[in-house]
């Protein structure tokens, strides 16, 4: 957007103050041409404004941009008013003559700097018409959406599921959690969850599978111990009593005070 000096003002106010020899009409003519135009463009800024306001009354946090066009707005506001000030005093001063001319065109010039910035501003602005800096209709009130469901909510219905026996159902909500919410802290225990639903199912391959992300996605979860004893009985479940006596002995290794330990310990002494 493009600004205008005080500098540069009072330089057109000087070279008018000297100009001599354009006729009355033409001066008169000219002032109200700027006036007129000033004028619209201080009714666009007051709508945009009013948009302003009413945008910042519905949201509960104006974003960064809604700010910077505000103080983007009120600059263009204090230039308005500077440059209806500078041709107040032009009327004062009179005015002709080549100079007269040449300062015609460059006050024309600013203006059309101006007219661009407010149309910028306005067609940036949500529920605005791009370009002429008209306000649209507002939009239309859309249904209420559904609330966010927590990760929580999801975790405890799942959780019911499976109390209930409903293994697949139990599963899609554990799932859920880990889907949409991988950075919670009951993502690992839904992990390990879906290994039980697949456990309790008989499916102890994809049970096994289930548990060992637990242990490698989720390394210092406080399921990880629970996962490697399941991972045992699922493999004791197969007939693998080597990996199964493997993974007991580590659960007892590396985990000594954890409640699997002491489980691994009675079912190493059942392994054959």
């Amino acid at each position: 957007m493009r600004t205008w000096s005080k500098a540069g003002f009072l330089g057109v106010l000087l070279i008018l103050g000297v100009a001599g020899c354009a006729t009355e009409g033409d001066f008169r003519s000219f002032q109200v041409e700027v006036r007129r135009e000033l004028a619209q463009q201080d009714q666009q800024m007051r709508e945009l404004r009013r948009r302003f306001e009413e945008l910042q009354a519905e949201r509960s946090r104006a974003s960064k941009q809604l700010a910077d066009q505000m103080a983007e707005m009120g600059a263009l506001q204090r230039e308005v008013a500077s440059l209806r000030g500078q041709v107040e005093s032009i009327s004062q001063r009179g005015g002709g003559g080549d100079e007269f001319r040449r300062s015609q065109a460059q006050i024309r010039q600013e203006l059309d700097a101006l007219r661009r910035a407010v149309e910028q501003l306005g067609g940036s602005l949500p529920g605005t018409a791009p370009g002429v800096g008209v306000m649209a209709p507002p939009a239309q009130p859309t249904s209420p959406q559904a609330p966010v469901e927590k990760v929580e909510d999801l975790y405890k219905n799942a959780m019911v599921r499976f109390e209930e026996g409903d293994n697949a159902k139990a599963r899609e909500g554990f799932q859920a959690v880990v889907s949409r919410f991988p950075d919670s802290n009951l993502a690992d225990n839904a992990q390990f969850w879906i290994g039980e639903c697949y456990f309790r199912e008989g499916n102890f391959k994809q049970a096994i599978l289930e548990y060992e992300k637990v242990i490698s996605q989720y390394p210092k979860s406080a399921k990880v111990p629970a996962a490697l004893f399941k991972q045992g009985m699922a493999f004791e479940k197969l007939g693998d009593l080597e990996s199964a006596r493997y993974l007991y002995t580590k659960v007892n290794k590396d985990y000594p005070e954890s409640d699997q330990a002491r489980l691994a310990e009675v079912r190493l002494r059942n392994i054959p």
